[in-house]
């Protein structure tokens, strides 16, 4: 019997950046993170083992070779993010441009702290 809930794959070098999409991502009714990669290869090898319907990459994912995970190439998010569109068709790429954006936590006005994703020009509260 087929899931209901749409599975989706988080890529991204930054552990604190999946943690957040992540959280964002499980409000949304019916979607479940299965699995998460820091890197290029990991993100292939997990989208073509769990086959997720969604796939969320962050277009500065680096690709890393062997034990010493030396860098290839800083474009590698949107090289992964089209193979995986061409290796599953019917899978959602979502490619993220995060140039220039960082993450902070700030005191709420409830008193807790909430994540924030800022960049040059503009920023965004993501309730998690």
């Amino acid at each position: 019997m087929p899931s209901s809930k749409l599975r989706t794959v988080i890529a991204s070098e930054h552990a604190a950046l999946r943690h957040l999409l992540t959280k964002v991502v499980e409000k949304e009714p019916g979607v479940v993170v299965v699995g998460q990669a820091e890197n290029a290869i990991r993100a292939l090898s997990l989208a073509r083992s769990l086959r997720p319907d969604i796939a969320v990459v962050d277009s500065q994912l680096p690709h890393t070779v062997g034990l010493d995970a030396v860098r290839l190439s800083r474009i590698s998010g949107l090289d992964t993010a089209m193979d995986i569109s061409q290796e599953l068709p019917k899978a959602r790429v979502i490619l993220l441009a995060n140039f220039n954006l960082a993450m902070y936590r700030e005191k709420g006005p409830d008193g807790n702290d909430e994540p924030y994703l800022y960049s040059q020009t503009t920023v965004a509260r993501i309730p998690v």
